[in-house]
């Protein structure tokens, strides 16, 4: 509670000021700024207080663009982040576009965009992970054209894997197993194409191996979207929270801790009936999770709401952020 009793006292000081600036000597100045908003994501008036400073900055048009996302970004506004996004013509504005339409479950409006800009981003892997989502002739094509343009060392192997997939699909798989499998372990896109190409094969021994996974990528992905959900609740940053608790549940609908604080939130905000459909669902997609349905019973319980065929034994807060190998 330090902190935002601190961001109250110095509300109306802005984080930066004109006599700063004439001291700044750090190099560019929107990567101070968005390095300011990453420390402070969770804190809505710290982040107001970055907000409030861009007037003073001394930024490029550009710079401003992109700073102005990034705050959109972290207070859950993904279309106003989008459009300040792409509207800086900046390669950092574009590659935070690409990744956050990939986390929004965008692809194909991210490699259309992609496709329409005159500026290439930082990172293209983004794109070439939007591309093996959509596994379409056009969208491989997009990707593989800024990859190239890009060309970071450390996209190789995946831009070549790409590449390949595209030219002839499931050769990667089938000329290069052990460096599709070293991929896979790392990128959910990798995992589930391999396995479908293992599948086709008959291999079924490999097909469940990259089947866990590609499990395991979209189970990681869910909770670092819930850790960071929870940090911005605990801050106060609800558009922020919800932002990241729905796209939890979009990786790995049967992630039961999301889902009961995302209708917590919800409750709070007087959706109850959005709240009720959110553990509902969730209910249906943790069939045979006992301890998952528990939580999400504990949770309906909590907040009043009835849940069909399901008691509440009411063991933990369903706002607890405690690890769960369940969910």
């Amino acid at each position: 509670m330090v902190r935002p009793m601190l961001d109250r006292l110095v509300r109306q000081a802005p984080w930066w000021s004109e006599p700063f600036a004439e001291r700044w000597s750090g190099g560019d100045r929107s990567a101070a700024f968005l390095g300011r908003v990453s420390a402070v994501e969770a804190r809505p008036l710290a982040l107001e207080r970055v907000a409030d400073s861009l007037p003073h900055a001394g930024l490029s048009d550009a710079g401003r663009r992109l700073v102005s996302g990034a705050i959109a970004e972290a207070r859950g506004d993904v279309r106003g982040a989008l459009e300040a996004y792409d509207a800086a013509a900046d390669p950092r504005a574009a590659s935070r576009a690409d990744r956050l339409r990939l986390a929004e479950d965008m692809p194909r409006r991210a490699l259309r965009v992609a496709a329409s800009r005159s500026t290439d981003p930082e990172l293209a892997a983004p794109l070439l992970r939007a591309a093996l989502r959509v596994d379409a002739p056009w969208a491989y094509a997009i990707a593989i054209e800024v990859a190239e343009r890009v060309a970071r060392p450390e996209e190789q192997a995946l831009r070549q894997l790409v590449s390949l997939h595209a030219a002839e699909p499931c050769r990667p798989w089938r000329v290069a197993r052990p460096g599709v499998e070293g991929l896979a372990r790392g990128v959910g896109e990798v995992a589930f194409v391999a396995r479908v190409c293992a599948d086709a094969e008959g291999d079924r021994e490999a097909a469940i191996r990259l089947s866990t996974l590609s499990v395991r990528a979209r189970r990681a992905a869910a909770e670092a979207a819930w850790e960071a959900g929870e940090r911005c609740r605990a801050g106060g940053n609800g558009g922020c929270a919800l932002m990241n608790l729905r796209r939890a549940l979009r990786t790995y609908p049967s992630h039961s801790r999301a889902a009961a604080s995302l209708a917590t939130l919800l409750v709070a905000s007087g959706r109850r009936d959005d709240a009720r459909a959110v553990l509902l669902e969730t209910l249906e997609a943790t069939e045979g999770i006992d301890t998952s349905r528990q939580r999400l019973a504990a949770a309906a319980a909590q907040l009043g709401i009835e849940l069909p065929g399901l008691s509440a034994p009411v063991t933990e807060s369903p706002t607890s952020i405690a690890p769960s190998s369940q969910d």
